[in-house]
């Protein structure tokens, strides 16, 4: 085992150090931008100077101007004038990709750009009075909440967090704020917690349209939910699968919930080599399962149970998830769960255990990915100890400007053989029961996400596979998916890449999923795909 992972210790080595440079140099860098300041006696027009063409977007909440670039900003501000603050600006502050200028009157935010240059005209206006305390507080809230966000879409969830929480403090039961805190312990993957903040908010403010459609579409994900789904498999003939899945999850308690899995597979394979080295054909069915038990605790972390089944093998399964201010950290721990990536394991009910740890991350609003590295023993037929190995899953979604729904994707899927059982077959000649592969497949690609009417979204894709030790070919595939407000929802895919266990091959997938929701909790998924 020794000798296969140093073999490999190499390739290894250089997909780590290939996700932490790519994320390294992925990061946007920040620009300098000028800030000129010409005052006159009815105005003050403020010039912020790019080094190159820039878009903004930009609105106006009383004295407040929230401008924002289509990168990361660096301020490059002179003293303000004492004549400017007295009477013109509050102040300017900035952050990440986003500038707020606030007024110390009432003024008009006239905001014109040319080229690399944003003016900003600062009008007084004499149609409004002065603030009342009411609105003093409104506007403070206002400016902390922002602040925050400013804090999180940086990267800075745990400040972000914590400012919040300060906000609270100090204004309680304000729904606003309540929200805000909801919807980002959500983000935070922290359940139990963001549920708290929902229904706080909704006490204090029941009719808001935002927060109720807010908290059913969090209920709806953690509610009551049948999924059923076909899977048609066809491999040159040689193998074809008829899957079909049901997946039922229950809410016991608002910290329990309770789950179901029941998967029926009608096969017919052609002649195989089988554990005892004959060569076997198969027409039949098999059968696994899953019962699962999810706790979430007050800190927002997740425990997950599980008991698995087939036809004659029984095993149990632990997942513990830990989210924070960057991401989340899982843990997998399989026994014996029953594994059909093998024909050999669909025949004679193969098994798998897994120990593997995999990290969530997200660095600022551009770059999120994952890394799950994991150890693995297979058993088929009566071999426990079929073959182990080693492999690593990785993942980097970089977007080059918030404005542009274009997406740079780099992915690893890797699995090293360490050890494989052989075994002599009626002839004596030697064989191995389980024919596992060594890979190292990295895929490169450029996906475009847009969102259309609130209602439409299209997923597009294109670009590379190559397996280090096999061969390359191209990836491609699209996903569109319309959902209704309300009750309905379409899916449509189509996926091809070359088959990750056997590179020889074109994998390709096409796929309709559908789902109703028959009332504010319940609903229903019906998935069908096609492998070929």
């Amino acid at each position: 085992m020794r000798g296969v992972l140093k073999k490999h210790a190499g390739g290894v080595l250089a997909c780590l150090a290939g996700l932490i440079l790519l994320c390294w140099s992925g990061a946007a860098r920040a620009e300098p931008v000028d800030l000129q300041i010409d005052m006159q006696d009815d105005k003050v027009v403020l010039t912020f100077v790019w080094p190159t063409p820039v878009h903004v977007t930009h609105s106006q909440n009383g004295r407040e101007l929230l401008l924002r670039a289509d990168r990361a900003l660096e301020l490059q501000r002179p003293k303000l004038p004492l004549r400017l603050e007295d009477a013109w600006i509050a102040y300017i502050s900035e952050g990440y990709d986003t500038v707020l200028i606030v007024a110390t009157k009432a003024v008009r935010f006239d905001v014109t750009k040319r080229g690399r240059r944003v003016f900003i005209t600062l009008i007084p206006r004499t149609d409004t009075a002065v603030a009342d305390s009411e609105q003093t507080r409104s506007g403070t809230i206002r400016l902390e909440m922002l602040k925050a966000q400013m804090l999180s879409e940086t990267g800075q969830r745990d400040e972000a967090l914590q400012a919040l929480n300060r906000l609270n403090d100090q204004y309680p039961d304000t729904p606003s704020i309540l929200f805000r805190l909801a919807n980002l312990e959500h983000d935070l993957a922290r359940q139990r917690p963001a549920a708290s903040f929902y229904r706080r908010a909704l006490l204090h403010d029941p009719e808001n349209e935002d927060i109720i459609e807010a908290y059913q579409k969090f209920r709806r994900a953690r509610g009551a939910r049948l999924t059923t789904n076909y899977l048609f498999i066809d491999l040159e003939n040689a193998q074809v699968e008829n899957r079909g899945r049901v997946t039922a999850q229950i809410p016991v308690h608002d910290n329990l919930r309770a789950g179901v899995i029941y998967e029926l597979n009608h096969v017919d394979i052609d002649p195989t080599l089988t554990t005892d080295g004959s060569l076997t054909s198969f027409s039949g069915v098999r059968q696994r399962g899953a019962i699962l038990l999810q706790y979430d605790t007050e800190a927002g972390s997740s425990i997950i149970g599980s008991l698995f089944a087939n036809e004659s093998e029984v095993g149990a399964g632990l997942r513990y998830d830990r989210p924070d201010a960057y991401g989340i950290t899982t843990v997998f721990l399989d026994f014996q769960k029953p594994n059909w990536d093998y024909v050999v394991g669909i025949i004679e009910d193969g098994v798998r255990d897994r120990v593997s740890v995999r990290r969530t991350y997200q660095v600022g609003p551009r770059i999120h990915g994952n890394i799950a590295p994991a150890f693995y023993r297979y058993g088929v037929g009566d071999i426990r100890n079929a073959a182990t190995s080693a492999g690593i899953e990785g993942s980097l979604r970089y977007r080059p400007a918030l404005m542009w729904p274009l997406f740079l994707e780099y992915l690893i899927d890797a699995e090293y053989k360490t050890s494989a059982n052989r075994r002599l077959d009626i002839d004596g000649n030697e064989f191995k029961p389980l024919p596992i592969i060594s890979r190292e497949v990295h895929v490169a690609d450029v996906a475009f996400d847009k969102t259309f009417f609130d209602t439409l979204q299209l997923v597009a894709f294109g670009g590379a596979q190559r397996d280090r030790l096999g061969k390359a070919g191209p990836v491609f595939g699209a996903r569109l998916h319309y959902e209704t407000p309300k009750h309905f929802g379409v899916t449509l895919t189509f996926d091809q890449r070359p088959d990750p266990q056997n590179t020889d091959r074109i994998g390709r997938e096409v796929g309709l999923n559908m789902f109703w929701m028959f009332n504010k909790f319940f609903e229903i998924n019906i998935i069908i795909s096609k492998r070929f």
